[in-house]
């Protein structure tokens, strides 16, 4: 393949401006993060096509985008047609969508790359700054690979489980054995820190040497150009399994991080009496983490310094003498005694598997049809998050970590919220919100390419309708939050200022941000929960890439 320099000006040009996004597999996230990156660099003010080249065009989907307006796109590649302009969807400010049809024909990518790249390179180089590709998933087919010589960076998007690292790995020795000079960059989806044992980037190349003939490992020199863009962690707006508005969706997942949050706060360091390596030590932890059936019985507790045990020595155990065995699984037994015997502790290990069952249950959509003899699972979440909430309000608050003062606040806040959330003229009042359309066969559903559009575009009709949201919901949660917070003997927990005082504006941040979440819940974008962990994450990795492509140096993506 000739190098960028040997080509035509306008196709050279066009190369160091391009992005790909691939996956070594499907159902990682791979459209909804080249969506993402797209929208946040366009709302910087950088000129964005976002070219769609999944065969099952994914980024309409995404979009909600109406079937007549795609309809009018022409289906295959016809050379008669001298503008790219045919092949266009001018959609927000900035950002146009190119090639959005399936591609289902056998030789399709051939043809859309030379359009891309001959016929209409010169028109594209002109109009756009920076041209996103949303890849084919996977390696099975060659031609899934033939764009890549043409971009300057290849974005892979991976997710913290073996079979998505190892495919990933596979995805960038392909690559780079098609196009060697790319700039090779990692997109952690679902990003959690636990999953991962030092550098994301490191793990996925040594999961996939792992299981690879040593030929088809990736070398020393290659693992070292790829290197981490983005985490970005779960979020309810990015899941497009939930594709109605969800308030029972955005607290299920924020109690239950809240909860995973105050265990791990309230879990006592591992003492220097189990002798491990830093990375074993940190394994042991995040083990005990997970163990939230953990009670004071001895069975208990021996079962799980058992299971403690047994993860140090598969790592560490080499030249370790029986006696200083013994010891380890002394010191390892009382850890985990002192940690079952805490209270408080206990009451957040038993919030968080009601937590889980609640998630489970929002999941299947079971959460309005009733669980055991009928109750509705968010009144068992809600009963075991009371008692919880009453056993932090009669301790010491002051002995409490930061950390966990904090989160007590806020789960007040958040226990509030699923009563408030039951109530009918509070779901009336988010609907009211929502924009809806007549589906095809007459249902009336959430219409979720309007609200996109309403987001990026700022629209002031939306945006009043939410302050008015906000407006009337505050007095009537900050009531509740009251009412609660005395029904259980725990105003020590309300988040308050200096002089003792309620905390208003910590108050309404709270129900701003709930609100913002439990309405974009399920668009696929991140544009409407700003200061959320994965806005915040894909923001950076937008700034970070236009940096390495030398594109619009001023812009600050996402602003």
């Amino acid at each position: 393949m000739q190098g960028v320099q040997q080509r035509p000006t306008s196709q050279a040009s066009l190369t160091r401006k391009s992005v790909a996004v691939g996956s070594g597999k499907g159902g990682v996230g791979k459209s909804t993060t080249a969506l993402n990156l797209a929208l946040l660099c366009a709302r910087s003010g950088i000129r964005v096509a976002l070219v769609d080249l999944d065969p099952l065009s994914n980024i309409a989907v995404i979009l909600d985008i109406d079937q007549n307006t795609l309809n009018a796109i022409p289906q295959q590649i016809n050379s008669s047609h001298d503008s790219v302009d045919s092949y266009t969807l001018q959609l927000f400010p900035n950002f146009d969508l190119l090639f959005p049809r399936q591609k289902l024909v056998r030789g399709e990518s051939d043809q859309l790359r030379q359009a891309l790249f001959d016929r209409y390179a010169e028109q594209i180089d002109t109009r756009y700054e920076l041209v996103v590709f949303d890849m084919p998933a996977g390696i099975s087919h060659s031609e899934n690979l033939a764009f890549l010589p043409y971009v300057h960076t290849l974005l892979v998007v991976v997710q913290p489980e073996p079979t998505s690292q190892v495919s990933a790995g596979g995805y960038l020795k392909a690559a780079l054995e098609i196009a060697p000079n790319l700039n090779l960059l990692l997109w952690h989806n679902r990003f959690a820190a636990d999953a991962y044992e030092g550098l994301p980037a490191a793990q996925v190349i040594a999961q996939y040497n792992r299981y690879v003939p040593e030929e088809l490992q990736l070398a020393v020199e290659q693992a070292q150009r790829i290197r981490d863009v983005a985490y970005v962690p779960s979020d309810a707006a990015l899941d497009l399994l939930q594709h109605r508005y969800s308030p029972e969706t955005t607290l299920a997942y924020r109690i239950h991080g809240l909860l995973d949050m105050m265990q791990d706060a309230l879990l006592p360091p591992i003492p220097p009496e189990v002798a491990a390596s830093s990375i074993s030590r940190m394994r042991i932890r995040r083990a005990m983490l997970r163990e939230y059936a953990l009670s004071p019985s001895s069975r208990s507790v021996a079962e799980v310094a058992e299971r403690l045990m047994a993860l140090r020595l598969q790592r560490d155990s080499i030249g370790e003498d029986p006696a200083a065995r013994r010891q380890l699984r002394y010191a390892l037994y009382r850890w985990v005694a002192s940690a079952a015997k805490s209270r408080l502790r206990r009451a957040v290990l038993r919030a968080l598997c009601e937590s889980q069952r609640y998630l489970e249950s929002v999941a299947e959509g079971a959460n309005r049809s009733g669980g055991v003899m009928g109750q509705d699972p968010s009144r068992r979440l809600e009963a075991r998050l009371r008692t919880l909430l009453q056993a932090l309000g009669g301790s010491d608050i002051g002995a409490l970590a930061p950390e966990v003062r904090s989160a007590s606040g806020v789960l007040l806040f958040y226990t509030a919220m699923i009563n408030l959330q039951r109530a009918r003229s509070v779901r009336q009042r988010f609907n009211a919100v929502v924009p809806r359309s007549r589906a095809e066969d007459g249902r009336i559903t959430r219409n979720r390419n309007a609200q996109i559009s309403h987001l990026i575009d700022h629209d002031g009709a939306y945006h009043a309708r939410f302050l008015a949201l906000i407006r009337a919901l505050f007095p009537v949660v900050t009531r509740q939050i009251g009412r609660l917070a005395r029904a259980l003997e725990a105003e020590a927990l309300l988040l308050s200022n200096q002089d003792g005082t309620a905390n208003a504006q910590v108050y309404l941040k709270l129900l701003t941000r709930y609100a913002h979440e439990t309405l974009h819940s399920g668009l696929g974008v991140v544009i409407g929960m700003p200061n959320t962990p994965a806005y915040l994450s894909a923001q950076q990795a937008c700034r970070d890439l236009l940096r390495l492509m030398r594109i619009g140096s001023d812009a600050k993506a996402g602003q």
